[in-house]
């Protein structure tokens, strides 16, 4: 366990020292920035058969408002779910959902902690079937590298913390951890028995991401993973243990418009996890984020001690 949080910090130091070119990426000008955000964010499990058809469990979460204050490479944020956003006809929906995305110049790393009880279905009828009981734990890291961090900036596409000068793209490489718990799962067809499970997954993934730079001030981006994972899967009902080999996906996208010291976006995030397949289905577990924010840049004359310092901080005493 040691050795691994060596590792990790050996790998985010790397990044925090990366070097850049300044003809493609460059710091804001004013350090310093308050957004106004809402967003869409939640875990889902889906059924998809041979033709495409899908019969999708997703939970009563609502929109959320939030606030985010960023400085240097830091940034804090809170947001509250609107309870009049939750929908009428949906069932009850209880959960903790955690995820963190950090975004350096050479690592992209990822961090899930959800747990999620109470889901609902739609039916042929225009309204939902409820399944109370049913329950997804969903745990898990993911790490990328990026190899053409010079030019390519992961941080001003997704986390809004520098500019991208001009358009470029790069390769990315890396790996991801997962555990997965699915208790309850209802009956909905005879090739579903026993589907309660627990699932440990990990393996690589490779991907490609392109920052668009339009007319100076817009940018769009684009980012796409693919990864083979093995899995150690245990039927809570039957203690059974089979081992699969599983793929996984992940998609950003953001477009962004800079315009002095303001920024208008949208940011997704779509990451999918095939938890196994029979006959007529194919089991996934969708992570999905879609961001709206606006963001004002400032400078302060005499900022407070803390603002002075943040993550980078941390490695250059360590140096």
């Amino acid at each position: 366990m040691r050795s691994i949080f060596h590792l990790l910090l050996f790998l985010v130091s790397i990044s925090v020292f990366g070097q850049v070119d300044s003809l493609y990426i460059s710091p804001f000008e004013k350090p310093y920035g308050v957004s106004v955000y809402s967003s869409r964010e939640f875990l889902s499990m889906s059924y998809v058969n041979s033709k495409g058809e899908d019969k999708s469990f997703e939970p009563n979460k609502p929109i959320s408002l939030g606030v985010k204050f960023a400085w240097n490479n830091s940034s804090i944020s809170y947001s509250y779910g609107l309870p009049f956003m939750r929908s009428g006809s949906m069932g009850k929906s209880k959960f903790i959902d955690f995820k963190y995305n950090y975004y350096a110049s050479q690592i992209v790393f990822d961090a899930y902690f959800q747990q999620y009880k109470g889901f609902s279905m739609a039916n042929t009828e225009g309204g939902y079937d409820v399944y109370d009981d049913l329950s997804i734990r969903l745990y898990g890291i993911s790490m990328d590298y990026v190899f053409n961090s010079k030019k390519f900036s992961m941080a001003a596409a997704y986390d809004h913390k520098e500019r991208q000068l001009l358009s470029a793209g790069s390769w990315l490489l890396g790996g991801s951890f997962f555990y997965t718990k699915l208790n309850n799962v209802p009956l909905i067809d005879e090739e579903l028995v026993n589907y309660d499970k627990r699932v440990i997954s990990m393996g690589p993934r490779i991907g490609y991401g392109y920052n668009l730079v339009a007319r100076k001030n817009l940018l769009i981006a684009a980012t796409f993973s693919l990864g083979v994972d093995g899995a150690l899967e245990k039927e809570l009902s039957t203690s059974r243990t089979r081992f699969r080999v599983n793929p996984q996906a992940q998609l950003r996208f953001s477009a962004n418009y800079q315009y002095r010291d303001w920024m208008f976006g949208i940011t997704s995030l779509y990451h999918t996890l095939l938890m196994g397949t029979n006959k007529k289905y194919y089991v996934e577990l969708r992570n999905t984020n879609i961001q709206f924010l606006v963001t004002k840049r400032f400078t302060l004359v005499n900022p407070p001690v803390i603002l002075r310092h943040d993550f980078k901080d941390v490695f250059h005493r360590n140096r």
